[in-house]
């Protein structure tokens, strides 16, 4: 494995730290995985492979699918809101609708229950998230989803939700 470090900007956020040389106005950084060239070469060739298969335009559309996908778990009482954009989304867990109350239980029981399931997720206690990868397809948005159902269904059967 060799990492790669980068940091992005918008042109007039990066506009502060230009300046003329004499003035020293500049952004004096450094990072750990900065610089290598072999990293450089794939993080290029990664940046490629994305534009030239529209990924991010694919990430967008699935994403939009996946946040379909889980609004659908609102059914059970317990999801404030689904959040995020593209593939990578978050959901609020709560212990009821009414007052919105988080609901810790659930989310720790959720963790154990989705490794029950074989689903391996960043799960909070107040809320997990979901990052498919750019190239799933919608087949596996839906067995990811289903598995994410499973797993809180069945947390759902271990916590005291009053």
């Amino acid at each position: 494995m060799i990492p790669l470090g980068a940091m992005i900007a918008r042109e007039e956020m990066g506009e502060a730290f230009f300046g003329r040389p004499e003035d020293e106005v500049h952004f004096a950084h450094g990072h750990t995985f900065a610089g290598n060239p072999l990293a450089c070469a794939v993080g290029l060739a990664v940046i490629d492979e994305i534009v030239e298969k529209g990924l991010d335009c694919r990430a967008r559309e699935l994403g939009d699918y996946l946040a379909r996908k889980l609004e659908g778990l609102k059914q059970y009482g317990v999801v404030r809101e689904v959040r995020g954009r593209g593939l990578l989304r978050g959901v609020e867990l709560v212990r009821d609708e009414r007052t919105m109350a988080p609901f810790p239980e659930l989310g720790r029981m959720l963790k154990r229950t989705a490794l029950e399931q074989g689903l391996v997720m960043r799960v909070d206690p107040n809320w997990f998230a979901v990052a498919p990868a750019l190239i799933a397809e919608q087949g596996d948005i839906d067995e990811l989803c289903a598995l994410v159902e499973q797993s809180l269904k069945k947390a759902l059967e271990r916590v005291d939700v009053a």
